[in-house]
């Protein structure tokens, strides 16, 4: 589980604009 969330991690800084557009799509399910 650990690991799963440093990959995570990783993956965010690497891929901002990635966090952004699931922040987005979540945003469109709840609103």
């Amino acid at each position: 589980t650990i690991k799963f969330m440093e990959c995570i991690k990783e993956t965010v800084k690497e891929t901002p604009m990635a966090l952004l557009n699931a922040a987005i799509f979540v945003g469109r399910l709840w609103f």
